[in-house]
């Protein structure tokens, strides 16, 4: 006779689970889903399609009309969520500087150093004072930002 055959018929086997089994599931299997996740999360970085971020400072919180201006970014890409950063370098980045009436001023392009840093410096165009915009955009990710910039 088999253990199956042992019990009633009708019966239902019930599976205990006691507390300290429960906390042993939980320390074994939690850590092997967040590796998981982290392990997939760096291969899609190399094989697949990238989010990157565009983080980006100015030097100056105001320019003068003919004053250069620097504006100092940083790509990365995420993991768990954002907790991580991790440098993307060889990353190609793109800006546009808009005036207030919306033209175009300046527009470049760079690669970013294997720390994931790159620096546009331009001069502020001697016509318009006001608030100029700028977009920053690469492959996987995209960020903008403002200027302003007085007579």
């Amino acid at each position: 006779m088999s253990r199956r055959d042992s019990y009633p018929k009708g019966s239902k086997m019930i599976l205990e689970l006691s507390l300290t089994r429960l906390i042993l599931l939980i320390l074994l299997v939690v850590p092997i889903i967040i590796l998981a996740h982290v392990w997939m999360e760096l291969t899609s970085l190399q094989y697949g399609p990238r989010n990157l971020t565009i983080d980006f400072a100015v030097n100056k919180a105001t320019y003068r009309l003919g004053e250069e201006a620097s504006i100092t970014i940083r790509v990365s890409s995420s993991i768990l969520g954002g907790l991580v950063k991790i440098p993307a370098g060889g990353v190609d980045v793109a800006i546009e500087l808009r005036n207030p009436g919306g033209d175009v001023v300046y527009v470049d392009q760079g690669t970013t150093s294997t720390d994931g840093t790159l620096e546009f410096k331009f001069r502020i165009p001697e016509a318009v004072a006001g608030e100029y915009v700028f977009y920053l955009a690469c492959e996987g990710g995209s960020n903008s930002g403002r200027l302003s910039v007085q007579p």
